[in-house]
């Protein structure tokens, strides 16, 4: 068993003790990635809890409302799986699925990963029960739990419920944020003195991670901590028979290192992409690059390719839902909800998997009604031909709607450099009847999501 695995079965037994009130002090903390749960996500939220758990326990959350840990986390996050296995086990090289040392992946994610959904699952069995006897007759009742905790949030800095303080799908727990680690655009809900508080641009949030942890000094120290405590504690892991053999602190760091550098190196492209890379990023990389267990190229190569294959096997709401964000903003006194779905298919692919164009707007627009919505943003970003590409496809609900994606066609058109789409299905997925709705070729390769939501947000607040 390697350390950083370990780790995170020792997290889960943090988790669990909490909740049963068996080791209250001191009180845990979580540290949450953003509810996209993409690879940045949850390695950020991974790799600062190892390193902050020094004296107080830090628990990693993937932020999946409805996906339990185990088979259905690994068919809708095979990349992040891909990844922690490259990452902890020998021979650190691709092997065939049904060759992972003859275990079952979906059993390895829910021995060590903690989702939403388990969460909740868990605060539900925790629950009391009440029984009331009366001279005629016996009722029995759940009380039901109201739990507060505090948290970190790494890849976004402010919760969706800020009044409640809890995340979709966890209503019954209460979340005091202490600080983030982000590089969105700051909300303005965390205050000056929260710790951490660093909101800064780069291509990655795992790089401000790792180098808000080396600024610290807690990266080597961290490692040798766990070194140290797998050779007092490594005769009780009998029974896992993936024990790592040599876990002094090179190897922890091996493995620590080339987990953090995988979502580096998807969300810049190996550090090829002049737009999102940052020195933030090539720092980080420069810091982690000397430990890695495979050649850097060759762990982007695998992980992407896995990232790219993992569309083939969902429905149409599996993969808008995959790579998901939504924000609430008030055009013209009334609330508008908008919802960015993020793809690393293009529009045409999406058309011919679910089978023809009107198929591909009904189930957008399902999505929508679904969501309660009142625009919906697909960015699609993907390589043909040796070529990077992305597309945006637009629809909106009602007047209010309408009007606030026309200004921001208005005000953003040119910047974005946004062009007529030509492909299959063109007139049915442009039209004012029924939704307003429209797809472009988004020449400007610089603008993600990152960029391109806070355009949107700022055309529904702009509405008067």
């Amino acid at each position: 068993m390697t350390s950083l695995l370990r780790f995170l079965r020792t997290a889960l037994k943090h988790h669990h003790n909490y909740l049963h009130n068996l080791n209250p002090n001191p009180t845990p903390i979580y540290v949450i990635g953003n509810p996209s749960a993409d690879l940045d996500s949850i390695i950020s939220a991974i790799i600062y809890a190892y390193h902050a758990s020094t004296n107080t326990p830090h628990i990693p959350l993937i932020n999946l409302p409805n996906v339990p840990s185990g088979s259905e986390l690994r068919r809708l996050r095979p990349e992040f799986t891909k990844a922690l296995w490259l990452s902890t086990h020998h021979p650190a090289v691709p092997v065939p699925e049904e060759e992972w040392d003859e275990r079952d992946p979906a059993a390895f994610l829910r021995e060590h990963c903690l989702t939403v959904s388990d969460f909740r699952s868990h605060l539900a069995s925790s629950t009391t029960t009440t029984t009331t006897t009366s001279s005629s007759s016996t009722s029995t009742k759940k009380d039901e739990r109201c739990i507060t905790a505090n948290a970190v949030l790494v890849d976004w800095n402010a919760l969706p419920n800020l009044k409640s303080g809890s995340l979709d799908g966890l209503e019954g727990v209460r979340f005091h944020v202490l600080g983030c680690i982000d590089h969105h655009v700051d909300e303005g809900v965390l205050a000056p003195d929260s710790h951490p508080r660093i909101i800064e641009k780069s291509g990655s949030c795992a790089s401000l991670v790792i180098l808000a942890l080396q600024d610290k000094g807690l990266w080597n120290q961290q490692a040798k901590h766990h070194a140290n405590h797998d050779d007092k504690d490594s005769n009780h892991e009998h029974e896992h028979k993936d024990k790592d053999k040599d876990g002094d602190t090179e190897s922890i760091q091996t493995q620590l290192s080339t987990l953090a550098s995988v979502p580096i190196l998807i969300d810049t492209a190996n550090l090829t992409s002049t737009d999102k890379t940052t020195p933030h990023d090539t720092s980080a990389i420069d810091r982690l690059a000397p430990h890695l267990r495979i050649p850097r190229s060759d762990l982007y190569a695998t992980v992407q390719k896995t990232k790219e294959e993992s569309l083939d096997l969902l429905t149409l709401p599996e993969m808008l839902d995959r790579d998901y964000k939504q924000w609430s903003e008030v055009g013209k006194t009334t609330k508008i909800e908008i919802g960015f779905c993020s793809m690393v298919r293009p529009v045409s692919w999406l058309v011919e998997k679910v089978g023809s164009p009107r198929e591909f707007l009904n189930g957008v627009c399902d999505f929508s009604v679904e969501r309660a919505l009142d625009v919906v943003v697909v960015m699609t970003a993907f390589s043909e031909g040796g070529r990077f590409c992305r597309e945006l496809f637009v629809v909106a609900r009602g007047d209010v709607a309408r009007q606030a994606v026309g200004a921001f066609v208005e005000c953003n058109s040119e910047g974005l450099g946004l062009k007529g789409w030509e492909g299959r299905g063109c007139e049915a997925l442009n039209g004012d009847e029924g939704v307003w709705r429209r797809v472009w070729v988004q020449e400007d390769l610089s603008k993600s999501r990152k960029q391109v939501a806070p355009l949107m947000r700022e055309a529904v607040t702009s509405l008067k």
